[in-house]
């Protein structure tokens, strides 16, 4: 997602928002687990109570990896990037999981580095500084954000 505005100098920013693909929220995603995992319980229970004790331990093990499973797509649901670059300037804000970091470089000689192959991130060089991104955007769109970053960084319109 590409918006364009204005900045407290004046001069056109131009901001990237790359989010994960998740089609339910952390809330939706624990509603189906607890669904399928009472389900389970409700099931185990009435064939325990049948006389077949065995089924419990096995749905135990099964609620647990249905725990495992939402912390972890819970954790990792609200990831992104978010990428403002003017002509002088560019702002690198990342969340993965509960880590938030941030990095800015005001250096009007940033390049932007991508090597076309799968897998393969955007790199911002800055001197010895170097700032990765892309990991939320599809392989076969990372060429034209390496595009549409160096037109923002150059002062140019980007399309």
């Amino acid at each position: 997602m590409l918006a364009m505005r204005q900045a407290e100098t004046g001069e056109p920013e131009h901001e990237w928002l790359f989010k994960r693909n998740c089609a339910l929220t952390p809330g939706q995603f624990g509603g189906v687990l607890l669904f399928v995992g009472g389900w389970s319980l409700f099931v185990s229970l009435l064939i325990a109570s049948r006389g077949a004790w065995l089924v419990l331990p096995f749905t135990f093990v099964e609620l647990l990896a249905l725990g495992a499973g939402f912390f972890f797509y819970a954790r990792h649901a609200c990831d992104y990037e978010r990428v403002v670059a003017s002509r002088n300037r560019l702002l690198v804000e990342t969340r993965l999981g509960e880590k938030l970091s941030s990095e800015t470089t005001t250096s009007p000689w940033l390049r932007v580095n991508y090597g076309g192959k799968a897998g393969d991130l955007l790199e911002l060089e800055s001197g010895e500084r170097r700032i990765t991104v892309g990991r939320f955007v599809p392989h076969h769109r990372r060429g034209a954000l390496a595009r549409d970053l160096k037109r923002a960084l150059g002062g140019l319109p980007v399309t």
